[in-house]
């Protein structure tokens, strides 16, 4: 391949068979040499020698394989004066695979063998009869009825019948084995249909012209289905036979939006059908042709040519056909099915397997079926990936147990199978019928590395890497290239997700950062909503989305328009090959598209890259430089490989265990503590490594290993049964999975691989001032900080300071925003606020300013509405606000502030929760020190019309003579209200939790109190960690616990000796 830049006139001075130039797409192709070797035959190549083809070669439906050979014989690029602008090569929703058609062809008549066979076998006996009669006459005068030539005439019409009966049986035989069809492969993609205009005048030749488009005006038109049309258009007369061969099809041209849009459809119609021809068209969301079509009035006239491909079906073809179709790829199938069931005389048995979602997709289901029901040389198998509970025929997806099961095994000239439907499927089919023993699709090539288009390494200085996706792996991988000084910009819709990604990486660069020694300033980092605007100068586009395969394939041809041409298209997919992604990209970008696969850094820092096939060969050892750079360490799977190379070793580990488990083997436990032994640097076994990555991606992965390599589907079924349908997905779901809940979390620090558990929360807890860490007394009112740490203790460091002695803390990820309340300078002054900033500690700003509220102690979130509740002790008050402060109203009112009721302790407003699918909210009301008068309330969020909040009627009192309730925390799933009590032991200083949903008092203990902890030293703050059902909790002795949801499990997560009051999580990873 050269650079040469030709105009359309020197093009044109090369129509020879020995020198044969053409143009595709603007650019030039030499394609002398591969007349031979075109699947549509030398014709096509010499009708459009010395022009623009596209349009033709756009018309005829060729494979993805076909465009890629042809790139062998590329020489140069037409002159910019004589450009084309073809935008219809950017049109991949518009498939022929797309129309939804069948055709059928009466078996023609041809001279056979049966009739050349009488007439040589009777030209023979007359000759031997004459010869030899009269040397025979002696012994057959008894047959000689009336004499020598009665006798001759006998015997040569015997010859005759019975040369005729030979004739017949030779005809079929050599028609089976000696089909024109010996030089395809054992199975071919149906859809791979190319032109070939046939020097042999057929018989049935009828209007079409295969070289000049002829309008034909629509007679009918049905609606099918909700997507689906029937158009019927009239041939000049009613005697008018179409004259389309079975297994081709027909194209259609027209001006769309100021182009010219040609594709090709086959018609449902057949030459028995005289004077229509009919289409059965589906149309897509986002197509250009098929819309149009649709819109079609009676009386419209369409410009129509063919016969179109190169396949024609002959009887007899093989012994037994295997069909698998894809959604519409049943419809150059149906052709064939409809052929040989109304041919007694062709004996081919075909088999169907028609995959599809649901039965409401399956196309031409009621002909299939009839054709099976007719005829029993035919059968056809639905398999749905969607079924409906009354479907009673294959579930699932089309895999090696199908194949195996109703595919013909190989039998050399006698069996063969047709495939067609979406790429993915077909290259997945073409894997196991290889395996089972056919023949490859002989179009089914890869472009040497001297076919691929050039590539230059894009500078990256001053261009960012554009990450898309906010999430677990998204962020880290953000991480490693800011931490390798490189700019950043990650993409996210999710304003949360944006949120977080942003969090997470300023709490995380520093062990980033340690992987390349700590020597790199680091890059710089935004975060966008739109991809265009991550994308616009980016080197390297890191694709870090959901394991969707359409939204992926979206998103690419959605890159291949907005990033830089020399951008390097990486998706992170670990489930899909970026192959499968490539469906809507034009053939120019491809080669800068691969798998970019990491896996859990900084803790595992292997990145795994694997071509999508067409990868240009230099990106691969550039991306390992750069990668190598940033401290990672690279891998390169050397061929295509569906979990690359660790995790098909990681997926069989897993999916042993789970047979193990599903035959009844052994335990989890058993099984991990064997592992651990066994491999004793791991510090998990395969049990609570499924459990942390989350059960429900286990089973996503093993599905694909199922569907792809046909392996048993035992541990993939009994994981989704006993756990997946019953939502206990592992550690993230707060119902555990393999082990109970909670006992499967880590803490950041253990991050190591891409197995471990990424539900860890990280905290934040507040230092009121007070501890022994302040020793300047003056300094005890602004000494107050927010602390964040890691969940397991570690990476500990102050967010805010200078705070007056706070008390109350939550967060909004989807906000963006950390709340607390501030007490004030002093509990006897109205000095008290509640203050909010960014999630990294800045912005900090005031939601109800000093002056406006008392001394505010526990504040909680109503995430739903997006409102604050406060309690207010010696305000003796319960506040409800927007989260900008505004709609600031009183909700409870126990006491009259600025009077003696302030005096009263058994009227201050401490702890506060919500419950907002109930409606209601909970508060404690402390007592006195030590004093065993403490209450807890509950009322409506919205106070009975016309009362106010000193007299409201719907309080309601749930539990009183308490030690000194403090924090509350409510748990829906239980209806358990959790509470920390400061009190006098041994009732005081523990962590309470009661059942307070419609049967309160039901629990166990006292009233329904259960105490679940106790000795503490000043039990304040309180938080429940529901996806890992964990309990946190904080003392004023300066301690952060951590408990299971029954008071076990009791762990100090960080201790100092500061003073300790209000604890929040988020999970951020």
């Amino acid at each position: 391949m050269s650079d040469g830049v030709y105009s359309l006139a020197e093009v044109a001075k090369h129509t020879s068979k020995t020198d044969l130039w053409l143009t595709l797409w603007n650019y030039v192709y030499d394609v002398t040499d591969y007349q031979e070797e075109h699947p549509g035959g030398k014709e096509f190549l010499l009708e459009n020698a010395g022009t623009d083809a596209t349009t033709a070669y756009e018309d005829i439906g060729h494979s993805t394989d076909a465009r890629e050979i042809l790139e062998n014989y590329r020489i140069g690029r037409i002159a910019d004066d004589d450009w084309t602008d073809h935008e219809a090569t950017k049109m991949p929703e518009i498939k022929p695979s797309r129309v939804h058609v069948v055709n059928n062809l009466p078996p023609p008549t041809k001279v056979g063998l049966a009739p050349i066979s009488a007439m040589g076998f009777g030209l023979a006996s007359i000759v031997l009869s004459f010869v030899y009669g009269k040397k025979v006459s002696p012994y057959l005068h008894h047959l000689q009825i009336g004499g020598f030539w009665k006798g001759f005439a006998a015997s040569s019409i015997a010859s005759m019948v019975l040369a005729g009966y030979a004739g017949s049986w030779a005809t079929k035989n050599f028609n089976v084995a000696h089909s024109d069809f010996q030089s395809y492969p054992a199975h071919f993609r149906a859809k791979s249909q190319s032109f070939r205009p046939s020097k042999k005048k057929d018989i049935n030749l009828g209007v079409l012209n295969a070289r000049v488009y002829q309008p034909f005006p629509v007679i009918e038109k049905t609606k099918v289905s909700h997507d689906t049309i029937r158009l019927v258009f009239g041939l000049p007369s009613e005697n008018s036979v179409l004259g389309l061969p079975t297994g081709q099809h027909v194209a259609i041209r027209h001006m769309v939006d100021g182009k010219q849009l040609s594709r090709s459809y086959t018609p449902t119609s057949s030459n028995a059908d005289r004077g229509r021809l009919e289409l059965t068209i589906k149309i897509y969301d986002g197509g250009k042709l098929t819309p149009y079509l649709s819109k079609l009035n009676i009386g419209d006239k369409v410009e129509i040519r063919g016969p179109k491909g190169e396949m024609k079906y002959h009887k007899n073809l093989v012994k037994d056909l295997g069909m698998i179709a894809g959604g519409t790829g049943i419809t150059p199938m149906l052709q064939i099915i409809r052929r040989i069931c109304e041919d007694p005389r062709d004996n081919t048995n075909v088999t169907l397997l028609y995959a599809n979602k649901t039965e409401a997709d399956i196309l031409l289901k009621d002909q299939l079926d009839r054709f099976a029901a007719e005829n029993e040389r035919f059968t056809v198998h639905h398999v749905l990936s969607n079924p409906s509970e009354s479907w009673q025929g294959e579930k699932g997806r089309i895999g090696k147990q199908l194949i195996d099961k109703y595919m013909p095994k190989p039998a050399g000239r006698h069996s063969k199978v047709l495939l067609c439907g979406p790429d993915p499927m077909v290259e997945s089919m073409v894997k196991h019928l290889q395996e089972r023993g056919f023949k490859a699709p002989a179009q089914t090539r890869s472009a040497s590395s001297t076919t691929q288009p050039q590539w230059t390494p894009p500078p990256t200085s001053n261009r960012p890497v554009a990450v898309l996706g906010g999430g677990v792996l998204g962020r880290r991988i953000a991480c490693s290239w800011i931490a390798a000084g490189y700019p950043v910009i990650l993409c996210d819709v999710n304003k949360s997700q944006r949120n977080a990604a942003t969090h997470y990486i300023e709490h995380h660069l520093s062990p980033f950062s340690a992987l390349t020694g700590e020597k790199r300033e680091l890059g710089s980092f935004a975060t966008v909503s739109g991809i265009g605007e991550a994308v616009q100068n980016a080197w390297l586009v890191v694709e870090a989305l959901p394991e969707k395969l359409a939204l992926k394939i979206d998103i690419m041809a959605q890159l291949e328009q907005q990033a830089p041409q020399d951008a390097i298209l990486a998706s992170n997919s670990s489930s899909y090959k970026s192959r499968f992604m490539l469906e809507k990209m034009g053939q120019g970008s491809r080669h800068r598209v691969c798998n970019m696969h990491y896996y859990m850094p900084p803790g595992n820092n292997v990145v795994e890259l694997m071509t999508c096939g067409e990868t240009h060969e230099d990106i691969l050892p550039f991306l390992k430089s750069k990668l190598e750079d940033a401290g990672m360490t690279p891998a390169v799977a050397r061929k295509e490989s569906t979990g690359f190379i660790f995790n098909r070793l990681w997926a069989a580990i897993k999916r042993e265990s789970l047979l193990i488990m599903a035959e009844g083997v052994s335990e989890p436990e058993e099984i991990d503590r064997l592992f651990q032994i066994m491999f004793k640097d791991n510090p998990q076994g395969p049990c609570a490594m499924m459990d942390a990555v989350g059960l429900d991606t286990v089973t996503f992965i093993e599905n694909n290993y199922v569907q792809e390599r046909g392996i048993d589907p035992t541990a993939r079924d009994w994981v989704q049964k006993n756990f997946v349908d019953k939502g206990k997905l592992g550690a993230k779901s707060g119902k555990g999975g393999l082990y109970p809940p909670g006992e499967t979390t880590r803490g950041s620090k253990d991050e190591s691989g891409h197995h471990d558990n990424l539900a860890a929360p990280r905290l934040y807890f507040l230092d009121v001032g007070l501890g022994g860490n302040v020793t300047d007394a003056k300094a005890f009112a602004t000494s107050g900080k927010i602390m964040t740490a890691s969940a397991d203790g570690t990476n500990v460091r102050e967010l805010v300071g200078g705070q007056a002695m706070p008390d109350g803390i939550d967060i909004s990820i989807s906000a963006g925003r950390i709340f607390w309340t501030n007490m004030g300078t002093s509990p006897a002054s109205n000095s008290g606020s509640v203050m909010s900033s960014s999630l990294d500690g800045t912005d900090v700003k005031p939601v109800i300013p000093s002056g406006q509220i008392h001394t505010p102690k526990q504040l909680k979130l109503d995430h739903n509405n997006k409102k604050i509740y406060i309690s207010d002790r010696e305000g003796m008050r319960v506040h409800r606000c927007d989260y900008d402060g505004s709609n600031h109203e009183i909700l409870v009112q126990t006491g009259v502030p600025g009077t003696s009721d302030v005096d009263d302790q058994t009227k201050w407003c401490v702890g506060i929760a919500v419950d907002p699918a109930a409606g209601v909210f909970y508060w404690s009301q402390k007592g006195p020190s030590k004093g065993g008068k403490g209450r807890i309330f509950r009322a409506n969020m919205e106070a009975p019309a016309g009362e106010s909040a000193a007299s409201r009627s719907d309080v309601e009192m749930l539990f009183d003579d308490l030690p000194e309730p403090i924090d509350l925390e409510f748990e829906p799933e239980s209806q358990m209200l959790y509470w920390t009590d400061r009190g006098e032991y041994p009732l005081g200083n523990t962590l309470n939790k009661a059942y307070v949903g419609r049967r309160a008092g039901e629990g166990e203990g006292e009233k329904g109190i259960v105490t679940l902890a106790r000795h503490f030293h000043e039990a304040i703050g309180l938080k429940i960690d529901a996806v890992n059902r964990h309990v946190y909790l904080t003392d004023l002795g300066g301690t952060v616990y951590r408990f299971d949801m029954d008071g076990g499990g009791k762990r100090k997560i960080y201790e100092t000796d500061s003073a300790y009051t209000g604890i929040a999580l988020a999970h951020l990873h």
